[in-house]
């Protein structure tokens, strides 16, 4: 996780129990990465598996544009984000 998140700071905080919008960001994601990779691919073993994450994760973060993110790439928000904080 650290290495996914550099140096961000972040505070974990618990979602409240049966709400329906409290982890649909990465429920969305999760499910992603189910029908895109998981569910069509059969891996060999687990090395295979974890290359195809790690090729998965790189073409999400640079090049799948998000809407949330104010269509930009992963990597493209976390750089204003950053930049944003290195002016403050």
């Amino acid at each position: 996780m650290d290495v996914l998140l550099g140096n961000v700071e972040f505070q974990h905080r618990h979602a409240a129990q049966l709400n329906t919008h409290a982890n649909g960001c990465v429920e969305r994601f999760i499910r992603t990465l189910k029908e895109q990779l998981l569910w069509v691919k059969v891996f060999r073993n687990v090395e295979e598996l974890r290359c195809a994450l790690a090729e998965f994760r790189e073409c999400h973060n640079r090049r799948w544009i998000v809407q949330r993110l104010g269509y930009l790439t992963p990597t493209q928000a976390r750089q204003q984000l950053l930049a944003l904080g290195a002016a403050a």
